[in-house]
């Protein structure tokens, strides 16, 4: 996800193990009083993004890093512990 311009601190990011929900807002920088903009690309203001996952993902094991402006997410998926308990039909007396 590109976040440029957007400080990490501001970032509001949380996992579960269905979605990550990212909510931040990029604040107005200051203009100079001569400057003059024929289009600004970069939208101001706050967002939110739910992103649902298809599989269970692990949040304890999740991780977030940001590299000029690019925030990357490692979501591993959740590894299953029960296997389940196998059963033995018993013939009925």
């Amino acid at each position: 996800m590109e976040i440029p311009g957007i400080d990490p601190k501001e970032v509001d990011l949380k996992v579960y193990p269905d979605r990550v929900v990212f909510k931040a807002e990029r604040k107005e920088e200051k203009k100079e009083e001569s400057e003059s903009f024929f289009r600004i690309e970069r939208s101001r203001g706050s967002f939110y993004r739910e992103i649902p996952m298809p599989v269970e993902i692990d949040p304890e094991a999740a991780e977030a890093k940001i590299k000029n402006g690019l925030l990357t997410l490692v979501l591993p998926e959740k590894q299953s512990v029960d296997n389940g308990r196998k059963l033995e039909i018993k013939p009925e007396e």
